[in-house]
Formats: structure tokens, C-alpha cells, sequence
């Protein structure tokens, strides 16, 4: 038996030697199991997505860190996609895809000058940054002065804008700063389109008899809204009947039956002679003063008056 070589288990196992030399057979290694292959193959797509590898020998990569990378990568292109689809919206007319935004996209210029495209009321749901941004609250001014409301306070403080938006509404005035109600620049831009728009300025700033000097010397007819005080002020009615006699309709009782002050109104239009005091509208030089301005008048003055040669006199050629 020992001289039949080698078994087929020694065979199996590898250890024969070859021939009588002395030398060993070459020994096989086993094949690697699934187990050892999966530890050898490095991190995976998945691990790299979530910071489970390693990155050189200085240092490792923490979980934390990549999944925030992660995070705002999928972030971005959320919000990519959500931006082109509001956009699309905006540009197509829909205003409540603004409305419903999310926060980060409210406070994305681009898209808040969509927005404003689409609809100047949008500005209100802007980020409350957008809204102290100059460049964004002009565009929505411009278009719609009552935007100033939604501004922020240091630009409702701010003349350039307050001039744009009252240019564009008149009754932005009641949302600038209480600074700018009182600058003549401003309430004269807003009076260029009704005098009414004193109302909507501040009580103090309505009995101010500088401002409302001013604003009455601009437009006479802006007397009805100052404050009642400023009505009984003859400085404030003389501005205001210089420059449209028929402001003597909101001067105060007394102020009505002071000779001065209606004699200025009836030479600025003879007509405001009804707003005079029953005694003034008697009153001969008055009478001829409101005459010669307008003839016209000779066709409501009593009999008497309307008889006498030095008004009729007055009155010629003064019909208009």
C-alpha cells in the first residue's frame, strides 16, 4: 500500500509532490466567496449618495455632510422644476401660482418680476426682502402706485418712489411716510389729478398752514379739505381765492363776509360773488368788481343793482 503513490484524497487536498525530487506542487487557492467579493468591491452608489465612503487617506467624508449635499441638490432641482412650472403659469396668466408658491420662490427676483407681470396686486405676496429691494418696488409702483402700501419702510420714506407711486395713483400719498405727505413735490404731483387727495393725508398735516398754503396756492379748490381752523384762516383763504375765486365756497362764514378777502375772489371770477355774504352782494364796489371780471353777473344781482349805470358800465363788454 505505501508504495502505490499518492490517494485520491492526498491528490484532492494537493498534497502529492512530484515525482521522487522532492519538489512541491503548486497549491490552489479557493475561489472567493460572494460574502468577500460585495467587502472588496468598494462603496457603492448607494453608500456614495450618503456619505459612507472614504476619500483618500487625510480624511472621511461624514454621513452628515453628504446627505445635506444631497439634500440641496435634490432641493435645487425641486425647486428648478416648480420655478419653470410657475413661470409658465405666470407668463400664461395665472395669478394664484404665485400666491401658492413656496417662501423661497416668492423671494426669487425672477420670479417676482413675473409676478408683477402678471398681476402689479401680487406684489403684496412678495418676500419681505423683494419688498425692500428698490428695483422691485419701482416696477410695481410704476404700475401701480397703491403697491407703496406693501414697501417697506425705509422705501415708503423714500422721495423717488413716493413720486413714482403718486404719479401713478393719487391716493398712494396716504401710504408714504408722514415726511413726504408734508413735501409740496409730492402733494402737488398727487393734486395733479383730483385736489380730493388732501383727504387722505394725515389731520395734523391738513391744519398745517405751510403745507396747505402751498397746496392751495397750487389749487385754489383744494381749500374744501384743509382743516376747518385753516378754512377761518384769511393767510390760507387769500392763497386759496387768488387762485380760484370759487374757493370762497369753503371759506368760513365770517371769512365770507370779509371785504378783502371776497373782493380778491370776485376779480380772480366775478361769479364767486354768490359765495359772498348777503351784505357784500349789496355792496357796490364788490358788485362792480365781480362785473367787470364777468358781466354775466349783471343776470342775478337785484333789480337795483342790475339798474345802476356805473355797473352796468362795469359790465360792458365783459360778457363771456
Amino acid at each position: 500500500m505505501r508504495d502505490q503513490g499518492p490517494t485520491a484524497a492526498s491528490e484532492a487536498a494537493g498534497h502529492d509532490s512530484d515525482g521522487g525530487g522532492g519538489f512541491e506542487q503548486e497549491v490552489q487557492s479557493p475561489e472567493p466567496s460572494a460574502a468577500s467579493a460585495k467587502r472588496d468591491q468598494g462603496p457603492t452608489a448607494a453608500s456614495e449618495a450618503v456619505g459612507h465612503d472614504r476619500e483618500g487617506a487625510d480624511g472621511i467624508v461624514t454621513r452628515g455632510s453628504r446627505r445635506k449635499e444631497a439634500k440641496r441638490i435634490l432641493q435645487q432641482q425641486r425647486l428648478s422644476l416648480e420655478k419653470r412650472l410657475i413661470l409658465e403659469a405666470l407668463v400664461g396668466g395665472d395669478a394664484s401660482a404665485f400666491e401658492n408658491a413656496s417662501e423661497a420662490l416668492r423671494d426669487d427676483i425672477e420670479v417676482a418680476f413675473a409676478a408683477l407681470e402678471c398681476d402689479d396686486a401680487l406684489f403684496e405676496w412678495v418676500s419681505p426682502r423683494l419688498r425692500a429691494e428698490k428695483e422691485v418696488v419701482l416696477a410695481a409702483v410704476i404700475s401701480n402706485g397703491a403697491m407703496i402700501e406693501w414697501a417697506s419702510e425705509e422705501l415708503r420714506s423714500n422721495r423717488e418712489v413716493a413720486v413714482a407711486a403718486v404719479e401713478s395713483s393719487e391716493y398712494a400719498i396716504r401710504y408714504v411716510s408722514w415726511d413726504l405727505q408734508r413735501d409740496q413735490v409730492v402733494l402737488r404731483i398727487a393734486m395733479e389729478h383730483t385736489p380730493e387727495v388732501i383727504e387722505s393725508v394725515s389731520e395734523d398735516i391738513r391744519g398745517d398752514k405751510g403745507v396747505m398754503i402751498s397746496v392751495v396756492e397750487h389749487d385754489g379748490s383744494a381749500l374744501e379739505y384743509v382743516s376747518e381752523d385753516l378754512r377761518d384762516d384769511y393767510d390760507v383763504v387769500l392763497a386759496a381765492v387768488q387762485q380760484n375765486g370759487l374757493a370762497l365756497e369753503f371759506a368760513s362764514a365770517e371769512l365770507q363776509d370779509d371785504t378783502d378777502a371776497v373782493l380778491a375772489a370776485v376779480r380772480q371770477n366775478g361769479l364767486a360773488l354768490q359765495w359772498a355774504s348777503n351784505d357784500l352782494q349789496g355792496d357796490l364796489d364788490v358788485v362792480i368788481s365781480a362785473v367787470s371780471q364777468d358781466g354775466g353777473v349783471l343776470l342775478w344781482l337785484s333789480d337795483e343793482l342790475r339798474g345802476n349805470a356805473e355797473v352796468r358800465r362795469a359790465a360792458e363788454g365783459r360778457y363771456y
